[in-house]
């Protein structure tokens, strides 16, 4: 009957856990918002979603680790909001791991001491893989521990299942499930083989994932510190040193049993085991470097499972009155812990909220970069407003350009090749230095408790400012090129006349203001109401034009060629977005050689004096011809493709190099015909890498 009522208190005081979670309108993290972002973009992947997102991002098949917690999330975020999916995760997080401090106690009053370890650093940084595959770490060695004597087939199954489900959480904690399940079977003295069955199919996995070369091993450790980190339980400390003064108690109270249980067993009992891989833990912690296989907060992560790992070593012959004296105070420090965590969870994410309402000004499917200078809130130890912009992200389907993860070896994102090149470690500690000159390729730009960055205003425009956030747009963000500017009167050539006939249209409902780089009389600018259109066109000095215009807006180019010998032909001339254009090279489908054929190339943003045009085989393989030329002050290229390629025949497939990542590219080569053959266009698109 007590223990009944033992584990119902226990149930009630695992669920009054969850107020921290639920009571703010976002459970602050650091690395959490990016981790529900990733699991969006895993989904936009999988769903085949067209837009910036899945234009920059790819799906990392490799059997990695870190990906359970992306797999949970990317399911319910078809159904909940992201911070309701990401509260969902926390709670599972938080039961897992009270449930298995639960089994591994088997039931008793012990189980009470991991109430305040459920909020532990790593999770208040957001590492969720890494806090699923604790919590499964605890339920497997609880599980593998009650089964011990037993090494029936549904024993190894479930094992194994699980052990697999924790690496893919985590390699640590999977890691750590392999030596703690090996040194309990070496601490007892009846052991069989068969019981480390379960752990094979691990084996292979653990062994490719640290196989790959990783960043270094970190710093030497400091024993002094780590041991006063232990005294206190540092990983407790996340928001003001009472916290610290809490983990003192904790571990006061843990070393008063561990004495208890020494005067009280003088028996050898199979639950030494558990003493042995307590000290084998704690020894770990003491030699371990910062961080390792290029994980960090090593000692940390250690350090989340001590308080655990004793409990089920502990004396089970404690007295009544002593028990239910332990009974009350670890009750009332799970009770107060959790009240104490929810109001201070409540005034960051306060913050938080703040930050969200700002970025959503940011219009649907764009890219954005985010430079944050309040990473860190008022009241609190841990950057809960780093990756914050991952909310927003989510609902608004924005290509957050700041996502460290996919830059990571063991993530199931990562960029696709020939996305922007950022450093984004640079970027999170010192955003207020970041070189705007060095990376204009996104969308928008959002400036959070910084002051005027050097650089931003040439490539980007204020449309947005508050007391707390600036929101700037690329001047070139709703720009587009019009290939081929109208003519005001047909042109005469050697073998035929041709005119272009241009016209821009309003679609919209609301008066649209145009913006063109040249006009019949120079640089236009001029309102088009709803409904209406004009014709465009620019004298012969200025062949192209970029115009800046509202997604309602729509040009309509077509060149009409005359030929002298009584043929005709139109061709119908597409208008390209300049964030469209393809990061430093672009292919031209196969042409025929040597068919009268003109290339016109457009480069932009930072690049080289000179660029290379390169011939290949119509299959891509062989490169044929490869020409450097001197790129013009505006950027514009056209050439007769046969001269330039001479005395190459037949198709040959084209590509343009602009020789830099910060370059943007476009071309496209028209092929003009003779008789009833119609004119062809041959539009650019990006290489395959």
């Amino acid at each position: 009957m007590l223990s009944s009522w033992v584990a119902r208190l226990f149930l009630a005081l695992a669920l009054l856990q969850l107020l921290p979670v639920w009571a703010p309108a976002y459970f602050p993290t650091c690395d959490g918002p990016s981790h529900v972002y990733n699991a969006f973009v895993m989904r936009e992947l999988v769903l085949r979603h067209d837009g910036p997102i899945t234009a920059i991002y790819a799906i990392d098949w490799r059997p990695n680790p870190n990906i359970l917690g992306h797999v949970v999330l990317a399911m319910l975020l078809g159904v909940f909001s992201a911070a309701v999916a990401e509260k969902i995760l926390v709670s599972i997080i938080v039961l897992l791991f009270l449930g298995g401090a639960w089994m591994l106690a088997r039931g008793s009053v012990y189980a009470f001491l991991a109430f305040p370890f459920a909020f532990h650093l790593l999770l208040e940084y957001g590492s969720y893989n890494f806090a699923i595959g604790v919590g499964i770490y605890l339920i497997t060695l609880a599980l593998w521990w009650e089964r011990r004597e037993r090494a029936d087939g549904q024993s190894i199954a479930l094992i194994a299942l699980l052990s697999l489900l924790c690496y893919a959480a985590h390699a640590m904690p999977a890691m750590l499930l392999v030596g703690s399940i090996g040194l309990l079977w070496l601490a007892r003295p009846r052991r069989q083989a068969r019981q480390l069955l379960a752990l094979v199919p691990l084996l292979p996995l653990l062994a490719w994932f640290f196989g790959h070369p990783r960043p270094g091993g970190g710093t030497r450790p400091k024993l002094a510190e780590r041991a006063v980190a232990l005294a206190r339980f540092d990983i407790l400390q996340t928001f003001d040193s009472v916290q610290l003064t809490l983990g003192a108690a904790m571990f006061g109270i843990l070393v008063a049993l561990i004495i208890v249980t020494v005067a009280a067993e003088r028996r050898r009992r199979d639950e030494d085991a558990f003493a042995v891989l307590t000290a084998a833990v704690v020894a770990l912690y003491f030699v371990a470097p910062d961080g390792a296989a290029g994980g960090l907060f090593l000692p940390q992560r250690l350090l989340t499972i001590v308080p655990i790992l004793p409990l089920p070593w502990l004396t089970p012959r404690l007295p009544a009155p002593p028990r239910a004296a332990l009974l009350v105070v670890l009750s009332a420090i799970a009770a107060g812990n959790a009240f104490f965590l929810a109001g201070h969870e409540r005034a960051v994410a306060r913050r938080t909220g703040a930050f969200v309402r700002a970025e959503r000004g940011i219009p649907p499917s764009s890219s954005i970069l985010v430079l944050n200078g309040e990473r860190q809130p008022r009241g609190a130890l841990v950057p809960f407003l780093a990756h914050a912009s991952g909310y927003a992200a989510v609902q608004h389907r924005l290509a957050d350009l700041e996502n460290y993860e996919a830059d990571t070896d063991f993530s199931p994102i990562r960029h696709r090749p020939r996305t922007p090149v950022i450093d984004r470690t640079a970027l999170e500690l010192d955003p207020a230095s970041f070189d705007v000159d060095s990376f204009e390729l996104a969308d928008y730009v959002l400036v959070w408790h910084l002051p005027l960055l050097r650089g931003l205003e040439s490539h980007y425009e204020l449309i947005s400012e508050s007391a707390e956030a600036r929101i700037y747009r690329h001047r070139d963000g709703d720009a587009v090129l019009l290939p081929i500017a109208g003519t005001l009167q047909p042109v005469d050539g050697t073998v035929e006349r041709w005119s272009v006939e241009q016209t821009i249209a309003n679609r919209g409902a609301r008066p649209a203001a145009i913006h063109l780089s040249a006009g019949s009389g120079g640089p236009c600018d001029f309102v088009l109401g709803p409904g209406q259109s004009r014709r465009i066109a620019a004298d012969a000095d200025h062949p192209f034009i970029v115009a800046r215009v509202s997604r309602d807006v729509v040009v309509r180019t077509i060149v009409e060629r005359d030929g002298y010998d009584g043929s005709t032909s139109f061709l119908a001339i597409p208008s390209i977005p300049l964030r469209s254009f393809a990061q430093r090279s672009i292919d031209i489908p196969p042409v025929p050689l040597p068919n009268r054929l003109r290339l016109r190339l457009w480069i932009f943003g930072a690049a080289p004096p000179q660029f290379d045009l390169i011939a290949l085989s119509e299959d891509g393989r062989t490169e044929l011809k490869r020409l450097t030329i001197a790129r013009p002050a505006n950027g514009y290229f056209s050439g007769d493709v046969a001269r330039l390629l001479a005395p190459l025949q037949g198709r040959v497939r084209l590509r343009i190099d602009a020789g830099a990542e910060a370059a943007r590219v476009w071309a496209f080569v028209s092929e003009a015909n003779s008789g009833d053959t119609p004119d062809a266009l041959y539009l650019g698109y990006h290489p395959v890498p």
